[in-house]
């Protein structure tokens, strides 16, 4: 009898630690996946670009996309975007990379989310 209750608090011991490990991978995964929701139109996309023209004042900036060389406005403005989008740092010719909802951009005009800059003075 005793063989048996050490072979099954042994199971049961088992049972739980998979049960934990499991619990603590899915948390992880979840973490990992940050502004995703499921289902179409919900996943960030993400563009590059080339600065030809900023609008300060209007939080836009006019850009050449690296893909097919099309010129789009990008809509940074405070009215549009989640969280505030600071266009000091970024010039004309300053390549950049962009984040948005694929169900707020039009063929010409995107609303920007996020936003990179991928040159830097000096190195490029």
């Amino acid at each position: 009898m005793r063989g048996s209750s050490k072979r099954l608090l042994a199971g049961i011991a088992g049972m739980l630690l998979l049960v934990l490990v499991g619990t603590a991978g899915i948390l992880i995964l979840g973490k990992n996946q940050e502004n995703i929701s499921g289902g179409p139109g919900t996943y960030w996309s993400q563009e590059e670009g080339k600065i030809l023209e900023i609008d300060r004042e209007k939080g836009e900036i006019t850009i050449q996309r690296m893909e097919d060389e099309k010129e789009v406005l990008l809509d940074c403005s405070k009215e549009s975007v989640m969280e505030d989008i600071t266009l000091n740092p970024y010039n004309p010719g300053d390549q950049i990379k962009y984040y948005f909802w694929p169900y707020e951009a039009s063929e010409d005009r995107i609303k920007v989310e996020k936003l990179f800059k991928l040159t830097i003075e000096g190195i490029f």
